[in-house]
């Protein structure tokens, strides 16, 4: 409660925890907007309810983190390693995915309309209620994902792997 509202009076100060190991540690309902995480160890943390609008997650390793119900609209998790991630109700609107290693995560009721997943890998991911409106998927893999009740509606899948894709 002190960080959000120490966040909330010093909105020019942007932290950066750029390469730090914050593995297993529990940042849940912080405001961590526009901080820059790049190259940090996420694995296993907690950051359900965390707001980390615009931040800057490129590079970081968030492997069995859970991320339910968390606030990333605009954040970059390009090339992020997120094995068996759980995003449940997470929203991700306009978030930068490229390349990032998704295999395992739970996707579910996840919001990612006009998100960039180019060449993300998103084998065996569980995207139950999904939003990839808009989304570009292109050359990424959807080998075996769970698509079910999916919107992909004006996503791009151009030269994307479906291959034993469950919608």
């Amino acid at each position: 409660e002190e960080w959000n509202k120490f966040r909330r009076t010093s909105q020019t100060i942007q932290p950066d925890l750029s390469g730090a190991d914050l593995s297993g540690y529990d940042f849940t309902g912080l405001d961590l907007s526009q901080a820059n995480l790049e190259g940090t160890d996420l694995s296993d943390a907690y950051l359900f309810h965390a707001n980390l609008t615009e931040a800057n997650l490129s590079g970081a390793n968030l492997t069995e983190a859970d991320v339910l119900d968390a606030n990333l609209i605009k954040t970059n998790l390009s090339h992020a390693t997120m094995t068996r991630v759980d995003l449940s109700g997470t929203g991700l609107i306009a978030c930068n995915l490229e390349g990032a290693n998704l295999e395992g995560a739970n996707l579910t009721r996840a919001s990612l309309p006009w998100g960039n997943l180019t060449r993300a890998n998103l084998v065996k991911a569980k995207l139950h209620l999904t939003d990839l409106r808009e989304a570009q998927l292109i050359q990424a893999n959807l080998e075996g994902a769970s698509l079910q009740d999916t919107s992909l509606t004006g996503a791009n899948l151009q030269e994307a792997n479906l291959q034993g894709a469950i919608h």
